[in-house]
């Protein structure tokens, strides 16, 4: 397993004004315009193109969880464990709107929230115990177990449901264009610089790269790790690099009977090079994992647990006949979706 890194380009970012709550806003007319690949313009995955760089923009977690796994504040900005790790309680920002007007407050956070633990985190929602809302500004989560991990659940978004996306962010989407985000001017924390972002649709990332190169963009969305060699040359453009905390992995089906002994699955792990693999398909934008929990997080034990590469030993394994068809071999077949990443991958195991 590997994640890997995603990377934007661009050749002016904005930021939103650290105005403080309630205070007026200034009128601004600068637009910033996205481009994207087709490949990535997905108005459906949450987790790539349009519908991820909507979600950034137009809604909010209670909190964020940093990359070392620990939170930071978002529509909440303090909080306190309770009852030996089973509870949080959270105070809510001042100020805090939804697009349309309406006040975000803790009774509000309290209908909302289990229905987007739910939708995010399926069964695991089941370990909420409570979500109350004490006041105005406080709210009760209660956990049925304590773990550090379910308190991470918090970092789902809050939005009116509903086909319109409605948060609290600092742009909202426009009525009449998904692709055209304009700026909240009553946003908590101040009006953003850029009064509107626009995103325009590339049949690949050659073409949104050549865009912005003339100018006709000022921002290339998601470049993956396949054309940002060609970016870096250039003197004009800023990368900005992220790694995404998301795995690529190959799951085994059990029931073929090429992989149903376990032996054999701990042969075909033995023989990847995951530090190749990050090197050759990913060009070294990646990380090697090293289990399902993302390698910074706090509590991970250092140094980390490694997965061995032992091709030896793997030949070893499969020739003693812990496999059901000639010494040696496994024939199987892997199925990968469409994507240069994934494809790159899949040739390179």
């Amino acid at each position: 397993m590997v994640s890997s890194a995603m990377i934007a380009a661009g050749t002016f970012a904005g930021a939103c004004r650290g105005a403080k709550p309630g205070a007026a806003s200034e009128p601004s007319s600068a637009v910033l315009r996205v481009g994207v690949a087709q490949s990535t313009l997905s108005a459906t995955n949450p987790a790539t193109g349009l519908r991820q760089l909507t979600q950034l923009l137009s809604v909010e977690s209670v909190v964020r969880v940093g990359e070392d796994g620990r939170f930071s504040p978002a529509l909440a900005d303090t909080w306190t464990i309770g009852d030996e790790g089973r509870s949080l309680l959270l105070t809510l920002r001042a100020g805090i709107k939804f697009h349309d007007g309406s006040p975000l407050d803790a009774t509000t956070i309290a209908g909302l929230l289990p229905a987007g633990l739910r939708s995010f985190w399926g069964s695991l929602a089941d370990e909420v115990d409570h979500v109350k809302a004490l006041d105005g500004n406080k709210i009760e989560i209660g956990f049925r177990r304590p773990s550090p991990f379910l308190r991470e659940m918090l970092e789902v978004t809050i939005r009116k449901p509903g086909p319109t996306v409605i948060g609290t962010g600092p742009f909202m989407v426009a009525p009449d264009s998904p692709t055209t985000l304009r700026a909240n001017a009553d946003y908590y924390l101040g009006a953003p610089n850029i009064s509107e972002v626009q995103v325009s649709s590339f049949p690949s990332v050659r073409a949104a790269w050549a865009a912005l190169l003339r100018n006709g963009t000022d921002w290339l969305w998601e470049v993956g790790p396949d054309a940002i060699d060609s970016l870096q040359s250039s003197t004009t453009v800023a990368v900005f690099r992220y790694t995404r905390h998301y795995q690529f992995l190959i799951a085994l089906n059990t029931q073929v009977p090429a992989l149903r002994s376990s032996a054999v699955r701990r042969a075909l792990n033995l023989a990847i090079d995951r530090a190749e693999l990050v090197r050759r398909a990913l060009n070294e934008h990646g990380v090697v994992s090293s289990g399902p929990i993302w390698p910074g997080y706090w509590a991970l034990p250092t140094p980390l647990p490694k997965f061995e590469f032992d091709p030896a030993r793997a030949e070893a394994i499969l020739s003693a006949g812990h496999q059901p068809s000639r010494a040696g071999r496994v024939r199987f077949t892997c199925m990968v979706p469409p994507d240069a990443a994934h494809e790159r991958i899949a040739l390179e195991v």
